[in-house]
C-alpha cells in the first residue's frame, strides 16, 4: 500500500474471493501527475490511464478505527492503521472568454475488511 497526499495504492480480493490480489482491478494506484489524476491498473498494465485532465489540487488524508486523522509525517509509520480515506479535489475548466470555473469536490471512503 502507498498513502501519501498525492498517491493512494491499495490492494483488495474483489473477485472470485480467490485469496489471491493478482485478477484484474485488484492492485490499483490513484495518483496525481502534474494535472492530470491517473489510475494504474498494476494486475492489466503497468500503463497509467487519465480519469481527470486539469486537477488543480488533490490530497488524499487518512484516518484510523477511532476516525483520528493520521499525520502525513506517520503515514509511512502506520499504514496499517488506516480505515477511512479522505479525498479532496479541485478541478479548473475553461469558461470561455479566458475565464477558468474551478469546482472542487470531496468525500471520504471507509476502507472494508482491514
Amino acid at each position: 500500500m502507498t498513502a501519501t497526499p498525492t498517491a493512494f495504492r491499495f490492494t483488495a480480493d474483489l473477485a472470485p474471493f480467490d485469496g489471491d490480489t493478482a485478477d484484474p482491478f485488484e492492485e490499483i494506484t490513484y495518483e496525481l501527475s502534474g494535472t492530470d489524476l491517473r489510475q494504474i491498473n498494476h494486475n492489466v498494465s503497468p500503463t497509467p490511464e487519465v480519469l481527470l485532465e486539469n486537477v488543480a489540487d488533490l490530497n488524499f488524508t487518512y484516518f484510523d478505527a477511532d476516525g483520528n486523522l493520521i499525520p502525513e509525517a506517520e503515514l509511512a509509520a502506520r499504514r496499517l492503521d488506516i480505515r477511512t480515506v479522505g479525498i479532496a479535489l479541485t478541478i479548473n475548466r475553461s469558461a470561455g472568454r479566458h475565464q477558468v470555473v474551478s469546482r472542487s469536490y470531496s468525500t471520504q471512503v471507509r476502507c472494508r475488511n482491514l
